[in-house]
């Protein structure tokens, strides 16, 4: 994963519940220059690795947004990272 796509991540895996983009742009705070295209770019990019789900809508103000949620636990995500290092060396 990239260093924001991590970022992202790391917000999902700290949250008990499924978030949206203006809930997780807000809880990167000022360590995240993500717009409203980086950040969908950044999120397709997980939902193709299987990182991420959308979860569904929920009303936020006067329209709709979309909510994520994370599909593979942190501790998922590196017992893999190091099972694929190790089979790197293995070879």
């Amino acid at each position: 994963l990239t260093n924001s796509e991590l970022s992202i991540m790391n917000i999902l895996w700290n949250s008990k519940q499924p978030l949206t983009k203006k809930e997780i742009i807000d809880k990167a705070g000022s360590h995240s220059t993500w717009q409203g295209s980086s950040f969908h770019v950044l999120v397709s990019s997980l939902m193709m690795k299987g990182m991420v789900k959308d979860a569904g809508v929920v009303r936020c103000g006067k329209t709709w947004g979309r909510i994520y949620e994370a599909i593979i636990s942190c501790e998922e995500y590196y017992a893999k990272l190091m099972s694929e290092s190790k089979n790197l060396k293995n070879s």
